[in-house]
């Protein structure tokens, strides 16, 4: 519940699952997912007065947005949670807008980084995925604002999920920064010291990833990110 009134929880959950069921057996849920088995998050904000209906007609309300982020991500390639549905109703005599998306599973990295609870083979993939993921988005010319630890589900064999991105335009090597300082800053934020050797490695993997033409533009790529990191 994002709304910051608890009371909707029950009324509008059981409302949601009746409808997101109804239009799966009917072959209208068409967000990336086939199925809603399984366990799920449910969003639920206001929509407050006639400037939040017509920003919900319009497309311009942050579920809106979650919903295309996501049909983009998954356009590229990056795993993300595709949601379910996207529905407005009333709530308590208020408008509201609710997203459904598959619960994923596994534990944030910022929680991974902290309790260190991944074997360091697994721990190694993880560091590749996540440049994978970093690159895959930086060769695309995307940086997600909010690459922060605790929007990067890790699951127990190594596979990153991205929740809750925000993406932007920029140049590769400055798109690339960006996500990599946004990963840096959070942990240092609540006291979680990042080790030394993976930190070092995801950089230098983020810059050969980025590399295509060869070391010189893998040293320029490096550079610029170690700079603006």
């Amino acid at each position: 519940d994002e709304g910051g009134k608890g009371e909707w929880s029950s009324d509008v959950c059981s409302s949601v699952l009746h409808r997101v069921r109804k239009q799966s057996e009917a072959g209208l849920v068409v967000a990336g997912t086939t199925s809603v088995a399984g366990a799920i998050v449910v969003k639920i904000r206001r929509l407050p007065g006639l400037k939040g209906t017509l920003r919900a007609l319009l497309g311009l309300t942050p579920m809106a947005r979650a919903w295309r982020t996501a049909s983009r991500l998954h356009a590229v390639g990056i795993a993300t949670a595709q949601p379910i549905a996207l529905l407005a109703g009333r709530s308590g005599g208020e408008r509201v807008e609710v997203l459904v998306l598959p619960e994923i599973e596994g534990r944030t990295l910022l929680a991974r980084l902290a309790d260190r609870d991944l074997p360091e083979a697994v721990e190694r993939l993880a560091a590749a995925n996540i440049a994978d993921m970093i690159a895959q988005l930086a060769r695309h010319r995307l940086a997600n604002r909010d690459h922060k630890p605790s929007n990067i589900i890790i699951s127990d064999t190594g596979r990153p999920v991205l929740l809750d991105a925000e993406l932007r335009t920029a140049p590769p090597a400055e798109a690339a920064a960006r996500m990599l300082a946004s990963l840096a800053i959070e942990p240092s934020g609540v006291g979680i010291t990042l080790p030394r050797v993976p930190t070092a490695r995801l950089l230098r993997l983020v810059a050969s990833r980025l590399a295509d033409q060869g070391r010189s533009e893998e040293r320029r790529v490096g550079k610029e990110c170690r700079s603006r990191w």
